[in-house]
């Protein structure tokens, strides 16, 4: 658990807060949005890309000579016709690949609010291990005290007191390591939600989730897209104007003859399914529905399975928290005996030493649980939805879920 914090170090230097002060979640979570809201104001607003579906796509000119005689020249201005529909769906296109774009900009400057949360909790339970590390070495200096003197054999436990004087180091060397963690943040844990209160509180979200995973938004304008394409071809395929064309033959003096000419290219109908690039697309979106289908299975089958992680991480804490409350007769009973040999002392000091190993064995359950709820929230995208929501809080509102 201590080793994490290196990661923990890191992050709490870029938000730079105040040493020495005590930091609630709530507070920290706002800096930490509020860097990341600064960030994002100092990004460089891109262009924006114009485009307006025109009537007419394109105009060709065209010159042709007859024996190199200016009076014979023929001159061909064409226009190639759009339709409404094929505007339509290209006006459509343009604001499908907009709201990509937009999108994916909208990604890059999202802030990881889980980091966020993780951050806090490794240095709140950063903070709840050093005090059981730092109520361990009283006994081990005693052990160490007991074992330096000299036996009524004449002999000292060398290896005992080496043993002792290795543990002490250790300890000694992961406190330090926490305290220049808790030095950079030093957090006010007073309204942080209970262990039971987790519990409730993924209980009565569950009930109130109507979520779908969290590309869906994204594959929805997929679909769109490919919607507005198979619409585009579809146009273009039934679009009855092909072109218009103006001939101008030359300034010629033969009156019977005509100098400009007005053409038109008029489309046959044709059947649809004889276009393969209509066909390709009906495919593309047969296939783009059938893989959000699986996503919304596999995105319910991930949500389950962290449901499943937080409850067995609940369980293990709860079951270990009840046989430490049975082993406390143990400790009672231990503590009547009154041991007055060194033999007796010292395993009487174990005792006591073995106590604070379970309770920090319960403290890493504890954050066990802690974590898993952090999965749970993450794999259904509440952070995404509610960044700014204090899923920490132990009044926390539950909010109606939905995307």
């Amino acid at each position: 658990m201590i080793s994490r914090g290196l990661h923990t170090l890191c992050f709490l230097i870029l938000l730079n807060p105040v040493l020495w002060s005590q930091v609630s979640f709530v507070d920290y979570l706002q800096q930490a949005l509020d860097l990341s809201t600064e960030e994002t104001l100092d990004t460089v607003e891109r262009d924006q890309i114009a485009y307006k579906s025109p009537f007419i796509r394109r105009w060709n000119v065209r010159m042709d000579t007859d024996e190199f005689q200016l009076e014979r020249q023929e001159y061909e201005l064409r226009g190639d016709l759009s339709s409404r529909a094929i505007r339509k769906y290209q006006n459509r296109l343009y604001t499908s690949y907009q709201a990509e774009l937009d999108l994916e900009r909208s990604k890059t400057l999202r802030p990881n609010v889980k980091t966020i949360y993780e951050a806090w909790l490794d240095a709140f339970f950063v903070e709840k291990a050093l005090d059981l590390n730092a109520s361990i070495l009283p006994f081990l200096e005693d052990q160490r005290l007991m074992l330096s003197k000299i036996g009524i054999d004449g002999e000292v436990a060398v290896y005992d007191y080496l043993d002792v004087q290795r543990k002490l180091e250790l300890l000694t060397w992961n406190i330090e390591k926490a305290e220049r963690i808790i030095d950079t943040l030093r957090v006010d844990g007073a309204s942080i939600v209970s262990i039971d209160q987790l519990s409730a509180n993924v209980e009565a979200l569950r009930l109130k989730l109507q979520l779908t995973y969290p590309e869906y938004y994204e594959d929805q304008l997929d679909l769109r897209r490919i919607e507005d394409e198979y619409g585009l071809e579809e146009a273009s395929t039934n679009k009855v104007l092909d072109f218009v064309r103006i001939n101008y033959n030359g300034p010629h003096t033969d009156d019977w003859e005509e100098r400009v000419s007005i053409g038109v290219a008029m489309n046959i109908g044709r059947s649809e399914k004889r276009e393969l690039d209509l066909v390709e697309l009906k495919f593309d979106q047969e296939l783009e529905l059938e893989q959000i289908k699986q996503r919304q299975i596999d995105f319910r089958q991930e949500t389950e399975t962290a449901l499943l992680k937080f409850r067995k991480a609940n369980d293990a804490y709860n079951s270990f928290e009840s046989l430490l409350g049975r082993l406390e007769s143990f400790s009672v009973l231990a503590d009547k005996q009154r041991p007055s040999n060194k033999r007796d002392i010292i395993k009487w000091l174990d005792l006591k030493i073995e106590e604070i190993k379970a309770q920090h064995e319960l403290v890493e359950l504890e954050e066990n649980v802690y974590n898993a709820y952090l999965g749970w929230l993450d794999s259904n995208g509440l952070f995404e939805l509610y960044p700014t929501l204090n899923f920490l809080d132990s009044n926390l509102e539950i909010p109606v879920l939905g995307q």
